[in-house]
This record gives structure tokens, C-alpha cells and sequence, in this order.
């Protein structure tokens, strides 16, 4: 999945929640992290496009921020589960 592909997932459903706290989904290390990882899950669990996001993280190897739901650490731990060429989401 590319860019275009996410964008007309956003597109299609009008607004996702995560517009709505863009620097949540991006968190940096240090003590803020943690909450901040579990309040972008939190959001990222009432997406309709939570499956597309992060498959587009996983296909573009996203190392920053929550995407799908994911951490980039859950992220890397799905794709050597699965192996580097595996489509995880349908």
C-alpha cells in the first residue's frame, strides 16, 4: 500500500480520529512516552481504517510513530513474524 492508496482510505471514510491528535501518534522517548503510546492506541482503535494504516506502516517500513495501532517495536516484531515480503492485512 502507498501514500495515494492511504489517502483514499482517509478520504473515502471523510476524517480519521488521529487527525485530531497528530503529535500523540508520534512519541518521543522519556516519560511521556508510555502514556502517549497507549492514548495513540486508544484512537487508533476507533479508526475504521486501523487495517490500512498499518498495512501502509509495514509496507513502507514506518520507524516513527503509532500507525494501525502499532508501535514501530510491534511493527518490526509483526514483520519478522511474518517475513519481510508477507502482506499481514487484507
Amino acid at each position: 500500500m502507498n501514500y495515494n492508496d492511504l489517502r483514499n482510505a482517509i478520504d473515502r471514510v471523510g476524517q480519521v480520529p488521529c487527525e485530531s491528535a497528530p503529535d500523540l501518534m508520534f512519541h518521543e522517548e522519556g516519560s511521556l512516552a508510555t502514556i502517549n503510546s497507549k492514548l495513540s492506541k486508544i484512537i487508533c482503535s476507533n479508526c475504521p481504517i486501523i487495517n490500512e494504516c498499518l498495512q501502509y506502516a509495514l509496507d513502507n517500513d514506518e520507524i516513527y510513530g503509532t500507525w494501525g495501532g502499532c508501535t514501530p517495536q510491534e511493527r518490526k516484531r509483526l514483520k519478522k513474524a511474518a517475513g519481510q515480503h508477507s502482506r499481514l492485512v487484507r
